[in-house]
């Protein structure tokens, strides 16, 4: 045997991880991600390692389908659920109440069902907002032109006892900034 062939027989040889932990399991692993698995609940599902899992994903672009469209499932729900709590809505609640007469030789069951106003949740309205509009969006779009020159304002340190208005603060900071700028040159 050759030193090159002793070195190819080396280590694990190689496996088909598709068909080690997931073959035969895909409609448990769909109905698993549908219900909001994540990558490390699945690992743990198929009793394989996260690192494992993630190589499947690589190697079998159909596992990683399989994946992405089951979990598409929870986040429609998650999207439903998010959307109808930012506006609000009326749930029905039922309540059982038991009664027994004095003598304790009668009961009698009332069950009352009541409507219920769930008012909007401003939290879940400003982050469905944020994620659905750009005018509510957290994100900045910033341009930049290496062409053009760059202005920088740096204010003063004050100490906590001082303090100026905001047009004194201004002033001293780009009065500072451009004497900086012009020791520079």
């Amino acid at each position: 045997m050759t030193m090159e062939e002793e070195k190819k027989q080396r280590g694990r040889p190689p496996e088909n991880l598709y068909a080690k932990y997931v073959a035969g399991k895909e409609e448990q692993i769909e109905q698993y991600c549908e219900q909001g698995a994540d990558l490390k609940g699945l690992a743990n599902l198929l009793g394989c390692g996260l690192t494992t899992l993630k190589r499947i994903k690589k190697e079998y672009p159909e596992f990683a389908d399989l994946i992405k469209v089951s979990s598409e499932v929870a986040d429609d729900a998650v999207i439903s659920a998010l959307y109808k709590r930012a506006l609000g809505y009326e749930a029905e609640e039922t309540a059982t109440e038991v009664r027994v007469d004095p003598s304790g030789a009668t009961q009698t069951t009332f069950v009352k069902k009541v409507k219920k106003h769930v008012p909007p949740d401003t939290t879940a309205a400003i982050f469905w907002l944020k994620n659905r509009t750009k005018e509510w969006s957290d994100s900045q779009n910033v341009k930049f032109d290496a062409t053009q020159p760059i202005n920088i304002t740096i204010a003063p340190y004050k100490s906590k006892g001082e303090q100026q208005t905001g047009d004194e603060h201004r002033d001293t900071a780009e009065r500072e900034t451009t004497e900086s700028l012009r020791a520079t040159d």
